[in-house]
């Protein structure tokens, strides 16, 4: 049980806790505006099930959902279909995924203004480890850093060679892509630029197995453990996954 500032138990505004009845708590049952929990009703709602707009839930049905699986335009997710769609793997500014590109990013547990990330030290910040606002890193060193070791600002890999690289061996400025031949190539093997696929045969093609996990827990940097997980075509799991209990 967490508490907002100002609050340190009970059921008033700002409460984080299992149960949440009012506007602005945070809970896994969330019946209000603002509500954040598992399970969200309300526009605003931040939970794994969310119905309306502006719910950020793993299935989300309707634009600006921020969910696993998106089908429309806006949508956050894993596997993106439409224009907009947001993925694990961000190509462009204003994506919203495990691995952020740009400020404006969403990720788990908000605890400040506008904060919305697993561990969110500072309003807007965005990442597991945020140190300054706007960071979108697990280990952010600068300002809008995106990469588990960021060495420039805007990098985006694991090893960041060039602003804006996102790749874990990143050659180009822009490369996404564990082993990155051209620049914008999003895939394991990356033929042709902005593929998306562990073999990638087409531009933009987002394959259902991925080297990484990709049940919405991929930012976690969990190494696969074999399992699949049917309702993204068999994609391989990494582990404990904070969007789908249980997998």
């Amino acid at each position: 049980v967490r508490s907002l500032p100002g609050s340190v138990s009970g059921s008033g505004p700002a409460t984080i806790s299992p149960v949440g009845e009012q506007a602005g708590t945070i809970s896994p049952v969330g019946e209000q505006a603002g509500t954040i929990s598992p399970v969200g009703e309300q526009a605003g709602t931040i939970s794994p099930v969310g119905e309306q707009a502006g719910t950020i839930r793993p299935v989300g049905e309707q634009a600006g959902t921020l969910s696993p699986v998106g089908e429309q335009a806006g949508t956050l997710s894993p596997v993106g279909e439409q224009a907009g769609t947001i993925s694990p793997v961000g190509e462009q500014a204003g994506t919203i995924s495990p691995v952020g590109e740009q400020a404006g990013t969403i990720s788990l547990v908000g605890e400040q203004a506008g904060t919305i990330s697993p561990v969110g030290e500072q309003a807007g910040t965005k990442s597991p480890v945020g140190e300054q606002a706007g960071t979108k890193s697990p280990v952010g060193e600068q300002a809008g850093t995106n990469s588990p070791v960021g060495e420039q600002a805007g990098t985006k890999s694991p090893v960041g060679e060039q602003a804006g690289t996102i790749s874990p061996v990143g050659e180009q400025a822009g490369t996404i892509s564990p082993v990155g031949e051209q620049a914008g190539t999003i895939s394991p093997v990356g033929e042709q630029a902005g593929t998306i696929s562990l073999v990638g045969e087409q531009a933009g093609t987002i394959s259902p197995v991925g080297q990484q996990c990709i049940c919405g827990g991929c930012h976690l940097h969990l190494p696969p453990q074999g399992r699949t997980l049917p309702f993204v075509g068999g994609a391989i799991c990494c582990g404990p996954c904070p969007w789908y209990v249980g997998v």
